[in-house]
């Protein structure tokens, strides 16, 4: 099985098909959910994720957001009796375990393996867990043993400690990952490129100096945090181990920040196939992307973040959401996000938007919102909460005609096959190198005359040359709320959307 290419950068970004590629990595993975009930015992749950080596492309988004599920692998509770297996989301439950620190195996035939160690289960509560595996190639792994991994920090922080990490396998150490609590982002990597990495590494976590514009926080702010590496065997078997630091640094006397204002969340189901359209993803996406809406898909620059997923196995889709908020006191120094009451992010003051993938964003599965700002005073108040549902994912659009390569008139009619759930279609028209020369939009229908000025979006279409090749693409989209029947598309934002593209096809105009 051939390895990804990862190449490892001071953002911990990975630049691969004009996309930046994010380490492999883990968000969240060990985050304690709130449990309860009466019994003594305790559960552990979870969600595994495929991470699809098939294309550089299929690498970068299935860690770019709530991406596809792996269904039937089995989990097991080494040592003990109890096993689960993975749903068509890669949800898993173990219940009624005694209190205690266990491994975990994940194991499904063909697949390369994946380990977690020191899972500690707490008595009437539950541990969250949200995994990656990979998606094998042409053929099986020729072994499925996970590499060993450790972590180690002091259990309290003040100013700047040493993190210490060990990873060994007899395949070699394909890459290490470092993450902290459920910022979607790693915080440092080694390897993924194919070089040598030494088996301890060491890592300097500098709990005062506030993060950059170009990372996400480093939880410098006082209280508990979970630090957790990530280990990537050459035959792609992963290993993972979390531990639980509390930072305490000195506070200061002042003003708590206000909260925040004007929070702003759009959740977005995307299929594979948006992310190979020529033009930022059609002139919807691209409109509320001028808006500050999509900022996450920008393809000059785009911010990709790990996730872990909810969406159905074999759906070829990920589920993100983009948050964005207001705030115009000088006195804040970051911003921590709340997803359902649990803090999932610590943002720079200057970070905007803010991309949320977890294994709560599953289609038809509500989530809340709210943002608090912090500074060395301690955290201020929360905003008011936003609520969102994402869609289900839809399938990609097939063209039907003209057929590629074929020529055709100056005023072509295009064709596509429907696409179930979806609500409109955007179609654009472009020349050779990509500029536009005419978007429109239908209701429902799937057939278009180009320049109809009854589909135009924005400006009227250009006249079409006789003997020059032009290219075409749909998209197929639906919202909540509905698209309405006039969207102003440079400023309409849903709350939720999902889209899917076709391929883009060529076409000649013919003598006139």
């Amino acid at each position: 099985m051939n390895s990804p290419s990862f190449i490892v950068t001071k953002r911990i970004a990975f630049p691969c098909l004009g996309l930046l590629l994010i380490v492999l990595g883990l968000s969240g993975c060990f985050g304690g959910g709130g449990g309860g009930g009466a019994s003594p015992k305790g559960t552990v749950t979870g969600y595994v994720s495929e991470v699809d080596t098939s294309t550089p492309l299929r690498i970068e988004l299935t860690f770019m957001g709530s991406s596809p599920g792996v269904a039937g692998a089995t989990v097991t509770l080494v040592g003990t009796n109890k096993v689960a297996q993975t749903t068509n989301v890669g949800k898993f439950n173990l219940s009624n375990i005694s209190p205690g620190t266990y491994d975990l195996a994940i194991q499904k035939i063909g697949w390369p393996s994946v380990k977690v160690y020191g899972v500690t289960v707490e008595a009437s509560k539950t541990k969250e867990l949200a995994l990656r595996m990979v998606k094998p190639g042409q053929t099986a792994p020729p072994e499925t043993i996970a590499p060993t991994v450790s972590i180690n920090c002091p259990s309290t922080v003040s100013g700047s400690a040493d993190i210490s990490i060990t990873a060994n396998d007899a395949s070699g150490i394909f890459g290490v990952a470092l993450f902290m609590d459920e910022n979607q982002e790693p915080i440092q990597g080694w390897g993924f490129d194919g070089s040598t990495i030494a088996s301890s590494l060491t890592w300097t976590w500098d709990t005062i100096t506030p993060p950059n514009p170009d990372s996400y926080g480093i939880g410098w702010h006082n209280g508990e945090h979970t630090l957790t590496v990530m280990a990537l065997d050459n035959n792609h078997n992963a290993a993972f181990r979390s531990i639980t630091v509390n930072v305490n640094n000195p506070t200061e006397g002042g003003d708590l920040p206000t909260a925040p204002t004007n929070l702003t969340a759009m959740m977005v189901t995307a299929h594979y196939s948006v992310f190979s359209t020529p033009t930022p993803f059609g002139p919807m996406v691209r409109g509320m992307k001028s808006q500050k809406r999509l900022g996450i898909f920008d393809v000059s620059g785009i911010k990709s973040r790990i996730g872990t997923k909810g969406t159905p196995a074999g759906s070829d889709s990920i589920i993100i959401c983009s948050l964005d908020w207001n705030y115009g006191s000088p006195n804040v120094l970051g911003f921590k996000v709340y997803r359902d009451g649990v803090c999932i992010g610590d943002v720079p003051n200057n970070r905007s938007p803010w991309p949320d993938s977890s294994p709560k964003l599953s289609p038809g599965q509500k989530v809340e919102y709210k943002v608090s700002g912090y500074n060395r005073s301690g955290e201020g108040p929360k905003s008011a909460s936003v609520q969102r549902t994402p869609l289900s994912p839809l399938r990609g659009v097939a063209l039907v005609s003209p057929a590629d390569g074929n020529s055709t008139s100056s005023t072509p009619t295009f064709s596509w096959g429907s696409v179930p759930g979806a609500e409109g279609y955007l179609i654009e028209v472009m020349d050779a190198a990509h500029n536009s020369m005419w978007a429109g939009y239908t209701r429902g229908e799937t057939s278009v005359t180009y320049g109809d000025s009854n589909h135009t979006i924005g400006s009227q279409a250009q006249p079409l040359t006789s003997g020059v090749q032009y290219t075409w693409y749909v998209m197929a989209a639906a919202t909540t709320p509905d698209i309405p029947d006039n969207p102003n598309w440079d400023t309409w934002q849903p709350d939720a959307v999902s889209i899917s593209a076709s391929e883009e096809w060529a076409f000649t105009v013919g003598p006139q």
